[in-house]
C-alpha cells in the first residue's frame, strides 16, 4: 500500500535523538520531514518547587512559548466531568 499525496512527519526531534539517521534513511524511502523547527524544554519536579516561576523566566528571557502541561489535564479532567453520568458511573462501581 502507497499514499498517493506522500507522508510528512513532523515533529521529529525526540526521534532524532535516538535515532540520528532517522530523517536521512526517511528521505532515501521517498518520505518528506519537516525540519526541526522548535526547541521544547521541559522542566519536572515536585509541587511547589519552583516550576512555574522557572518556566516563565526562562520563557522570557529566551523567547519561548509556555504549555503548562498540569492546566491542560485539570482542563481535560473538567471536561470529561461535563459530559460523563456521574450517578451511572457510580452505579456500575457499585456493581
Amino acid at each position: 500500500m502507497r499514499s498517493k499525496r506522500g507522508i510528512t512527519v513532523n515533529n521529529c526531534e525526540n526521534i532524532i535523538t535516538s535515532y540520528p539517521n532517522f530523517v536521512s534513511d526517511m528521505d532515501q524511502l521517498g518520505f518528506r520531514i519537516d525540519e526541526v523547527k522548535h526547541k521544547i524544554i521541559t522542566i519536572d519536579g515536585p509541587s511547589a518547587s519552583g516550576k512555574g516561576v522557572l518556566s516563565k523566566k526562562l520563557s522570557k528571557h529566551l523567547n519561548f512559548e509556555i504549555l503548562d502541561s498540569g492546566l491542560l489535564y485539570r482542563a481535560y479532567a473538567y471536561l470529561f466531568n461535563l459530559n460523563n453520568d456521574h450517578d451511572k458511573q457510580n452505579q456500575t462501581l457499585k456493581k
